[in-house]
């Protein structure tokens, strides 16, 4: 799986993700959300972006209409991955190749958001799919 960061320079450790992360945990989230747009305006492919939007969003997990809003952006970065996959792909994306990496975390933050609005049988269905991707269970999926 291709990552797409737009503006990431590939010669220097911050990228307009972590520049974003950074500004979330100084807690200048206007500015996290400008910079995780502007990610998206530049390229829709960024899964990252939806990932951190989504995990804004969803915050603690304890409400319902947060987790509802999360999930659109979760699945938005579940359906770019999908798309980089080739059709009827059934083979391994482990989290140890970090370019899996967004498109897992997406998985995991919608199955989340599932797992907290009562899907229970989506949620398990979503978990199992990160598994039968990574079945090193990076993110602990199976518990």
């Amino acid at each position: 799986m291709e990552q797409i960061i737009p503006g990431a320079n590939p010669e220097e450790m911050e990228d307009p993700i972590s520049l974003a992360v950074e500004y979330a945990h100084q807690g200048n989230i206007d500015k996290t959300w400008e910079i995780l747009q502007g990610c998206l305006t530049k390229d829709l492919r960024c899964i990252d972006a939806f990932v951190h939007l989504g995990t804004y969003t969803f915050g603690d997990g304890r409400s319902a209409w947060h987790a509802k809003r999360a999930m659109q952006r979760y699945l938005a970065g579940v359906k770019v991955g999908e798309q980089a996959l080739p059709p009827g792909f059934n083979g391994l994306l482990p989290w140890s190749w970090i370019n899996n990496r967004p498109f897992l975390r997406a998985l995991h933050g919608l199955g989340l958001c599932q797992w907290r609005l009562g899907q229970f049988d989506a949620a398990r269905k979503t978990f199992w799919r990160i598994l039968m991707f990574d079945p090193m269970d990076a993110l602990g999926c199976r518990f």
